[in-house]
């Protein structure tokens, strides 16, 4: 004001360094995001391929929430990962071939950073194509054995013990016959495995029922695990002898 009547202005300043009239913030923290979700199948695994990107840098420490058909899990990155270079990791989840043959699965991921921001959700499925059988237990004698046919190992073979028993020098309990062809001339091994604290036994037999390897160690330990030189084209038997415990579900393992 000229006559010096009324309050007098102050200068404005303005410490903003930008060109506009904001004030200088740091940029808001940013969440990680998957850009890929692949699933393969392997032998008795199934495999899952993801990428997953941040800006802010800071996944190492995070985490991935890895969800199976509504399981979940959380893996720590890169510790927990089967395999991590990158932006891309692996998880490897395995499977019971017999059982999961036929079967879909469902996988979704959803990564979070060490900051504990999470990101979007990711899902993909998968159907199973196995590589085993499940047994419906024919018979207890190589008469009515069930019949797998011609095997490529590896094998994956699953089944159930109904009763498991001995009268001291021989099974009373059940017995499950498998006959199978061998598709190639080589030495082949099989590993009994079961469920429970039971004993359980693996005979190997020839065409004509003698015996080629037997596993009848006393007591739960296991596997049970038989051998033998076979040839192509010629029938053999594996025989899952329950000899003391409860009732389960076994598996067979041949390679």
């Amino acid at each position: 004001v000229a006559d010096g009547d009324g309050p007098a202005r102050e200068r404005e300043t303005d410490t903003d360094t930008d060109s506009d009239t904001d004030s200088d913030t740091e940029p808001p923290p940013s969440a990680p995001e998957i850009t890929d979700l692949t699933l393969i199948e392997g032998s008795e695994i199934l495999e899952v391929h993801f990428s997953v990107t941040d800006v802010d840098a800071d996944l190492s420490g995070g985490k991935v929430r890895l969800d199976v058909d509504g399981s979940n899990t959380n893996y720590v990155l890169p510790t927990d990962l089967d395999a991590w270079v990158p932006p891309d990791g692996r998880i490897d989840l395995s499977f019971v071939a017999c059982d999961d043959a036929g079967a879909t699965r469902t996988v979704g991921l959803q990564p979070q950073d060490a900051g504990g921001l999470w990101g979007t959700r990711w899902e993909d499925s998968l159907v199973l194509s196995g590589s085993g059988h499940r047994s419906i237990d024919t018979g207890d004698n190589r008469a009515s054995a069930e019949t797998l046919g011609l095997l490529h190992p590896p094998v994956a073979i699953c089944g159930d013990v109904h009763s498991a028993s001995h009268s001291g020098s021989s099974y009373t309990g059940d017995l499950d016959y498998l006959a199978f062809t061998a598709s190639s001339t080589s030495v082949w091994t099989f590993d009994l495995t079961w469920d429970d604290t039971a004993d359980y036994d693996l005979v190997l037999l020839d065409s004509s029922g003698g015996t080629l390897s037997a596993a009848q160690t006393e007591g739960t330990t296991q596997p049970e695990r038989v051998y033998s030189k076979l040839t192509a084209g010629e029938t053999y038997y594996l025989v899952v002898a329950a000899w003391a415990g409860n009732a389960t579900t076994w598996q067979i393992e041949g390679s």
